[in-house]
């Protein structure tokens, strides 16, 4: 038994209700059969982030920083445990609701960017609004303002191959934030 007092619980009781996380992870597992073996990436993790809260994954490369976040992003389906968000249980919706939910809640920019080569840097940041069913000119709109606010305003037209590798970073996190996805704190933050 310790004297020191516990930390508080911020999912405390608030006005009679106990406050979701916004994303809850318990005992998650990701194995991959390559050949006759079986190789566990991800082995019984737990972990929860609240809203506001910000962390940082970090370890040595193949420790399964990404396998862990494309789970969490719902791109990869673990192979047991449960990933939550705000309460909702992401691999007990259907493989349409789960995309939809990823188009609608999340911004990805992935190590290696995906952009599409043979489109211009603002047609790359569109492409998530288009694929959700929003209008060219709303999304050319909104893809050239966040563009111009990651300071790319003179290579809206440029096609990515004619782009730096800092440029490339820059479309790939404006196309992760052009639909202003819930889970991510305002834009002025990651410009700071």
């Amino acid at each position: 038994m310790s004297d020191r007092a516990s930390p508080p619980d911020h999912r405390a009781v608030q006005a009679g209700a106990v406050s979701v996380p916004l994303v809850e992870v318990k005992g998650l597992w990701k194995r991959f059969a390559t050949g006759e073996r079986e190789i566990e990436v991800l082995r019984g993790i737990d972990f929860t982030l609240d809203a506001g809260e910000r962390v940082a994954i970090v370890g040595q490369s193949g420790i399964g920083k990404s396998t862990f976040l494309h789970v969490l992003g719902g791109l990869d389906r673990p192979s047991a445990g449960t990933v939550r968000f705000r309460g909702e249980d992401l691999f007990a919706k259907p493989s349409d609701a789960l995309a939809a939910f990823r188009n609608h809640a999340l911004g990805f920019v992935f190590q290696f960017h995906h952009l599409l080569p043979e489109f211009s840097a603002v047609e790359n940041v569109m492409m998530p609004g288009l694929l959700r069913g929003l209008g060219f000119a709303e999304m050319r709109e909104r893809a050239s303002q966040i563009l111009r606010e990651v300071e790319l305003a003179e290579r809206l037209d440029h096609r990515v191959g004619k782009l730096s590798g800092g440029e490339r970073q820059r479309v790939a996190l404006a196309r992760a934030l052009v639909l202003d996805p819930n889970i991510d704190e305002r834009r002025a933050r990651w410009l700071t």
